[in-house]
């Protein structure tokens, strides 16, 4: 089903899940532009730094988006999100 979707919408896509505080990636298929996700089956990253885990934390419990804002919002970018407000 990630191919057909990759292929369809012509853009590199992934199947990720929230496993306690963080999104872990499980399949991500490629597409053919130039410029690629730099993203790695298997890794974990803080949800609320990562397009697919924003994804999954907005249709999330209020728990878990407590337990991911207590447990710090840690600046990785410029662009990362460190204030609650933008997530909530």
């Amino acid at each position: 089903m990630v191919i057909i979707l990759s292929f369809t919408i012509g853009e590199t896509a992934h199947i990720s899940l929230l496993d306690k505080l963080d999104v872990i990636y499980l399949q991500k298929v490629e597409c053919n532009h130039p410029v690629r996700f730099l993203t790695h089956v298997g890794r974990r990253n803080r949800p609320y730094c990562t397009s697919s885990g924003k994804v999954l934390l907005a249709y999330s419990n209020e728990d878990v988006i407590e337990a991911v804002i207590k447990n710090g919002l840690k600046k990785f970018t410029k662009n990362t999100i460190t204030d609650i407000y933008p997530l909530v």
